[in-house]
């Protein structure tokens, strides 16, 4: 884990869950948060990285993708 305020979050491990039950493969997650100084805010940059490069693990990977655009514009509605 890293961890340097105000501009640098790393989880690591980081365990995505299924509803569906186990994830069909093996992965070791890691999830970076950024952030950078824009004009008079920020741009908050997320990387989740870990994924296996076969096809087993795309649904996943799309899954990760829209419930991260989720979180990320409840987010932006919460805090504008």
């Amino acid at each position: 884990r890293v961890h340097e305020p105000p501009r640098r979050l790393v989880l690591d491990p980081y365990v995505v869950r299924s509803r569906l039950g186990p994830m069909p493969f093996e992965a070791e997650f890691e999830v970076e948060f950024t952030l950078r100084p824009d004009g008079d805010g920020c741009v908050l940059a997320v990387d989740q990285r870990g994924f296996p490069t076969d096809t087993g693990a795309d649904a996943c990977y799309a899954g990760c993708v829209q419930g991260w655009r989720d979180t990320l514009l409840g987010l932006l509605r919460h805090v504008s």
